[in-house]
């Protein structure tokens, strides 16, 4: 925001989006580790000390192992905390990265880099990145699942496959609480049956 107040224009900003999470050893449990001092970097992480992938920290470290994932509402981004170890881990997530996208989309400006890609060898960050750019195509429509360019009875035959294989995607939440469920199948037909 500074750069556009400061007459950057728009179109020459990229925001930099991370697939990875860094790590601080020595955290207190005090506020779950947010804002507390470190000693250093714990000698653990994908590929070297203190630096973990996307999907390592989903495999192993989101809510496993005595870490727990809290949110921070204002700068909208998970972080991990191990009291045991006093280990924090600042890192993104599907839902941040969907923050981020769309603060992109929200500003107008030129675009995205990430680093790197590797770190979300399976494209979950990604794909959340593509969902949030093409939703402003006016090909894309939420709930058509089938890409007919209609709602209809298809599309709820497709999302009650997402419901039953609790895979996620991203035009079939159609409240948008990043859960694919029998709410969203409800809404989906709501909107069928108000046509």
């Amino acid at each position: 925001q500074l750069y556009l107040d400061l007459g950057v224009p728009n179109e020459k900003i990229n925001a930099g989006l991370a697939f990875y999470g860094r790590s601080f050893s020595g955290v207190s449990n005090i506020n779950n580790g947010l804002f507390v001092p470190y000693t250093g970097v714990p000698d653990l992480g994908t590929w070297e000390d203190g630096v973990f992938d996307y999907w390592d920290l989903k495999n192993n470290y989101i809510n496993l192992n005595n870490y727990t994932s809290y949110w921070h509402s204002e700068a909208k981004v998970p972080w991990l905390y191990n009291p045991n170890t006093e280990i924090m881990i600042t890192y993104d997530d599907e839902e941040s990265i969907y923050e981020k996208a769309s603060y992109i989309i929200d500003k107008d400006i030129g675009g995205a880099m990430f680093w790197e890609f590797s770190g979300d060898k399976y494209s979950e960050l990604l794909n959340q990145v593509h969902d949030v750019f093409n939703l402003e195509s006016d090909e894309n429509i939420i709930g058509d699942l089938n890409e007919d360019g209609n709602l209809d009875v298809m599309d709820i035959v497709l999302m009650v496959n997402f419901v039953l294989d609790n895979n996620y995607n991203f035009y079939a939440d159609m409240n948008g609480d990043f859960v694919i469920n029998i709410l969203d199948i409800v809404e989906l037909l709501n909107i069928i049956l108000s046509d």
